[in-house]
């Protein structure tokens, strides 16, 4: 499975939005291919938006990501602006490299 890393909160719900729009535009683009494809934004964009006590934040989703990335064979970071200010990226990037896990950088 790849992962994809890929920056989220932001004060501007406009740019969080647009952040997850991109991200699901490109897993979108990878499973058509025949990739399998885990984007964490694209899989809890709507419970934090529609579920009670939901958070944006990294800390709210750091166990569940790191579980998922466990699983994962690959990194995919999509280099969107505000990639490499990213806490949740750098975190992702960090545990990836721990793990050996490749990482592949893609345009966002």
């Amino acid at each position: 499975m790849i992962y994809l890393a890929s920056p989220y909160s932001h004060p501007d719900p406009v740019i969080m939005q647009n952040r997850y729009e991109l991200a699901r535009n490109y897993t979108f683009k990878e499973i058509r291919k025949g990739l399998p494809m885990f984007s964490p934004i694209v899989h809890c964009h709507d419970m934090y938006l529609n579920c009670k006590g939901a958070e944006s934040n990294f800390n709210y989703w750091r166990e569940y990501n790191i579980q998922m990335l466990r699983f994962s064979t690959e990194l995919h970071i999509l280099t969107l602006p505000g990639w490499r200010d990213s806490q949740g990226v750098a975190f992702e990037m960090f545990a990836a490299e721990e793990r050996s896990i490749p990482t592949v950088y893609v345009n966002g």
